[in-house]
């Protein structure tokens, strides 16, 4: 694996900026504050919970079914 130059660079400039964070650390959300993140995200898509499901999903996700069921019974007793 070969890596150049100006990539090098950007590995190097992200440790570096990795190590000027210290320990500082990422630290989860509160309940409260997660919730309304995911009421936000929710404003931004107003239609995504009402919106009628997509019938290629559906279909790939029978088939797939399907298919582990075939498997299943050829594996299983």
């Amino acid at each position: 694996m070969t890596i150049d130059a100006e990539s090098l660079r950007r590995m190097i400039a992200g440790q570096e900026a990795a190590a000027a964070l210290g320990g500082s650390r990422w630290r989860p959300p509160t309940p409260a504050a997660a919730f309304a993140a995911a009421m936000e995200l929710l404003d931004l898509c107003p239609g995504i919970l009402t919106a009628p499901p997509d019938p290629i999903r559906l279909r790939d996700e029978a088939q797939a079914r399907a298919s582990w069921a075939r498997l299943r019974a050829q594996l299983l007793p």
